[in-house]
């Protein structure tokens, strides 16, 4: 990670400073939006670039008015993770650790998901199994509850008013 340090310039006023960081939990364009807007109302911040697909941020901001503490608070509150790492190691481990939880939640949601389509279409029309619905039933909630919970679960932007409109109907 890149940053400059802070000159002050002829007139005594501290220069703004240019930062890079990754966000952890942005999935869509509405995710991007929520951190670009939130971190741009944070006084003192000058700039904020957001990139989707890296998952990164790049804030310019006067740090005599912000910190940069101040950055991952305020993203904790809408549930994202702003990591303050200064080693690209570190930051490159915890997104791998992050990218291997989000296999095996996609591989026990492929099984579950897999186990519902064999009971509804292959054994529920049969009626080998009397209780083919209730057992789906159990399946479905357990794939939307715990692989999915990541998607559809998000308490603090939804309590904030911030959630992206795909997640507002799925909150309880």
């Amino acid at each position: 990670m890149e940053a400059e340090t802070a000159l002050t310039s002829q007139k005594g006023r501290a220069s703004p400073v240019q930062e890079d960081y990754t966000v952890l939990g942005m999935t869509c364009a509405a995710c991007v939006v929520s951190v670009n807007s939130l971190l741009s109302t944070l006084p003192g911040v000058e700039d904020v670039r957001v990139n989707l697909t890296e998952k990164r941020v790049w804030i310019t901001y006067l740090p005599a008015r912000v910190q940069r503490t101040d950055f991952q608070k305020a993203l904790e509150k809408l549930g994202y993770q702003l990591l303050l790492t200064q080693s690209e190691a570190e930051t490159a481990k915890i997104i791998d650790q992050d990218l291997q939880k989000l296999w095996h939640r996609t591989a026990l949601a492929l099984l579950l998901a897999a186990l519902v389509m064999v009971l509804e279409m292959g054994l529920g029309h049969t009626g080998v199994l009397p209780y083919t619905r209730e057992i789906s039933m159990v399946l479905t909630a357990c794939l939307l509850f715990f692989p999915g919970r990541a998607f559809f679960f998000l308490r603090p932007p939804v309590k904030s008013g911030t959630a992206p409109w795909a997640w507002i109907p799925w909150w309880p």
